[in-house]
């Protein structure tokens, strides 16, 4: 869209408003809803019901926050006003200067105007807000279901934490997550999530720890791997 946009621009004023407006904030801000579901569902469907809820509920309120921050630009939207639309949702008038342009906005040369990156963010929390409050009202599409219709069985890490180590730092390496894009961070706090740690592990230092060892590195890799050829020679 922005190269054509960039090549052919706009037939009108009103088509361009409309644009920024509406039409890229309404697709930037579903493109960011459905990266943040991928990101926090995990978060979400292996907890206790009571859990999941209570994360939504902080994710709400967290939302709510932001959209009170620019509560002008919602109520502007709500109530379809028109009379700063020119100076809002034009590139001929963009001012990156200004006290209404968010600072963490980056603005575009030719795809960004003074606030559609704002109407993005807001229309980005509205989903969330609405979806979650429909996960709380439907509890049921918390936990993942097996071919069944049961829900999956919890499960709780038994091993060590070097152990646990060895996992986050093998898929890591391995590509086999997001083609290797994927933080060594990201992948501990998801398997957190899954096998219910009680406790933070240091991954850095306990990685650290693993580095020094002498006669196995891999002491659990290790062993994995000699029990799964055994079940296959079996």
């Amino acid at each position: 869209m922005q190269k054509c946009i960039q090549l052919h621009g706009f037939m009108s004023l009103e088509e361009e408003i409309s644009f920024f407006k509406h039409i890229k904030p309404e697709i930037a801000s579903e493109l960011k809803f459905i990266k943040y579901q991928k990101k926090h569902i995990i978060k979400y469907s292996y907890c206790t019901e009571d859990d999941a809820i209570e994360f939504l509920k902080k994710q709400i309120k967290k939302r709510k926050k932001c959209l009170i921050k620019c509560n002008f630009l919602v109520e502007y939207l709500a109530e379809d006003h028109t009379h700063n639309d020119i100076n809002w949702f034009t590139r001929s008038n963009i001012d990156p200067t200004s006290s209404i342009v968010p600072h963490t906005s980056i603005l575009q040369e030719d795809f960004s105007t003074m606030l559609d990156n704002s109407v993005t963010k807001i229309k980005f929390n509205q989903k969330i807000i609405a979806d979650y409050q429909n996960k709380i009202e439907n509890p049921v599409s918390l936990n993942y279901y097996n071919e069944n219709n049961t829900t999956v069985n919890k499960l709780k890490w038994t091993g060590s934490k070097s152990d646990f180590t060895e996992i986050v730092y093998a898929l890591a390496k391995s590509n086999a997550l997001d083609h290797g894009n994927v933080k060594i961070s990201d992948i501990a706090k998801n398997l957190e999530n899954i096998f219910h740690l009680e406790s933070n592990v240091n991954i850095y230092s306990t990685f650290d720890e693993i580095k020094k060892r002498k006669k196995e590195p891999t002491k659990f890799l290790n062993t994995l791997q000699r029990r799964l050829l055994k079940e296959i020679n079996q």
